[in-house]
């Protein structure tokens, strides 16, 4: 028996076989109004799951903004000339603690919601973010300088391994609960929960920035314990992913979960059978149908997926995000002052945000793959821009760099952004999504760690010093970026997971997915064959 389950019995048993291209079993439309329509509860569950998005951005902007409050650097800096800052190794390692514990997280995570579920992993997560946020408090009272600064530190650390499972976690389950009708929108509202969290970690620090006392930085670092808590609470209610409880064979808790999830008048007994059909096929699709591992996620056809989903994980900092998510003290060394800094970090995560709200129409609209190519093509050019303005000094080139830095997360948000979670969510097999979600995550983390690590040495007066020339490194990455998917990157829109495993299994070019068509008839029919010595037979 495989580990999809045997189907549960329909009018009609020839029903239980997958097609690639299966018909909707609810209306289908191009228009994004009626698809919600349809989908009601979906698109309810999935808002359900948006504080952990929110959390992750929250955590993201936080020592980055902290680090531009002026008590905050009084109390964790050093005195540098006649101004405090915080040295290049320690904003070094502060801003690389939250990627590494991501990393941590993502693969605890990826264990995690294989073996209990991926409700249990949202709660565990939250719970250990908990931990990490006190551990951030608590540092202010330790008393030696770099006493304090190790336990923040660590705190930081463990706030990662929060996001990190958290994250990893909410993209597994919407893509396995949203229809593919939906991907696009659904997906592109996830970097829009991210940037709602940085807004509201700016918005608490800019309330607190004239306090000259540690309560300012310490009411922003409590704020995360509300986010944490709504993750907890709100986890309590959803139904567990039919897809991963097909795979532990409880067909009839699945059963109820999809019911859930859908509209009564909807067929969700088809449903379930389609999913366990899916899983059943992928598994015979292996050699020796061995159980699911990681190291599968490297074999054969899963490379070029697997690939794809950490490409998508990378791209926002490959676009430079890390670097405008330093942008309140990346432009205090350019000599903007800190109140109009982290204004500035307002308007500019305001606007992405906007544009992000945007991508949902534009995801629609457009094939996700032409949205990377213009949009990175576009933030490029303005890296340039600010590169060349980086040889000069003054008012002129300040401006020039901070308004770039709004237009990059505005052209990001339309496309690049957006375009990217959703072909992570898309590429991998649905037998292998937790696995290769919880890869995607670590290299995710990983290569965030690595730009925390490096830009600071790159930028902090009292290390390479090099200003808006930094921005020569992001020119280059967005150019590759869009070799990159011009060569590798398929158009998966509007694709169903079974589509997408057979586009994949018979190799077709990147290229050439956007006019191939898959005979949904030969699939079935070469389905059949496969599986015919080896399925049970359908049980009530």
């Amino acid at each position: 028996m495989s580990d999809a389950g045997a189907p549960i019995e329909t009018e009609k048993k020839n029903q239980t076989l997958p097609d690639p291209n299966p018909p909707n079993l609810l209306p289908s439309s191009s228009d994004l109004k009626e698809n919600i329509k349809a989908y009601p509860k979906i698109i309810g569950y999935v808002f359900a799951v948006a504080p952990g998005m929110i959390l992750f951005g929250f955590d993201g902007v936080i020592v980055s903004t902290l680090v531009a409050v002026p008590v905050f650097k009084e109390h964790y800096g050093d005195l540098f000339g006649t101004e405090y800052i915080i040295p290049a190794m320690w904003l070094s390692l502060w801003t690389a603690a939250s990627p590494i514990g991501i990393m941590i997280g993502a693969m605890v995570a990826g264990w995690i919601q294989e073996k209990l579920g991926r409700r249990l992993s949202l709660i565990i997560g939250a719970v250990v973010g908990i931990v990490g946020i006190g551990t951030c408090f608590g540092s202010n009272y330790a008393g030696a300088l770099q006493v304090m600064r190790g336990i923040f530190l660590l705190g930081k650390l463990i706030e990662g391994a929060c996001t990190g499972m958290v994250a990893c976690t909410t993209q597994t389950y919407a893509s396995e609960i949203v229809p593919h009708v939906l991907h696009g929108a659904v997906f592109a509202t996830f970097p829009a929960f991210i940037l709602l969290g940085q807004l509201v970690a700016a918005g608490v620090l800019a309330s607190q920035l004239q306090m000259e006392t540690p309560r300012g930085y310490l009411t922003a670092i409590a704020v995360q314990w509300v986010f944490s808590l709504i993750v907890i609470a709100l986890t309590m209610i959803l139904p567990e992913s039919p897809t991963w409880l097909v795979r532990q064979n409880r067909m009839e808790s699945a059963l109820a979960s999809e019911q859930r999830l859908q509209k009564a008048t909807i067929d969700c007994t088809q449903l379930i059978n389609d999913i366990a059909a899916t899983l059943e096929q992928e598994k015979l699709d292996t050699l020796h149908q061995r159980p699911a591992t990681l190291f599968e996620c490297f074999q054969g056809r899963n490379r070029w997926r697997t690939l794809i989903v950490i490409f998508g994980n990378i791209l926002p900092q490959l676009f430079g995000l890390t670097l405008l998510g330093n942008a309140s003290y990346f432009l205090q060394l350019l000599g903007l002052d800190a109140h109009r800094s982290i204004s500035l970090l307002q308007v500019g995560i305001a606007i992405g945000l906007v544009a992000n709200l945007i991508g949902i129409w534009t995801i629609g609209k457009f094939n996700s793959t032409m949205l990377m190519f213009s949009t990175l093509a576009a933030s490029g050019i303005l890296f340039l821009g600010i590169s060349i303005a980086g040889f000069w000094y003054g008012v002129v080139p300040l401006w020039w760099t901070a308004v770039s830095f709004v237009l990059i997360i505005f052209i990001a948000g339309l496309g690049v952004w957006p375009a990217s979670v959703l072909i992570a969510s898309q590429a991998s097999s649905l037998r292998l999504r937790g696995k290769t979600q919880a890869i995607g995550w670590l290299v995710q983390g990983l290569n965030t760690g690595v730009f925390s690590i490096v830009l600071p040495y790159i930028y902090n007066p009292d290390a390479g010093n090099a200003r808006g020339k930094t921005a020569f490194l992001f020119v280059g990455l967005c150019f590759i970026s869009v070799l990159l998917t011009w060569l590798y990157v398929p158009e998966m829109k509007g694709r169903s997971a079974a589509n997408i495993d057979a586009l994949f299994e018979r190799g077709v070019p990147a290229r050439k997915w956007g006019t191939y068509t898959v005979d949904g008839e030969a699939a079935a029919v070469e389905f059949q064959a496969k599986t015919s010595m080896s399925r049970e037979s359908v049980v009530d």
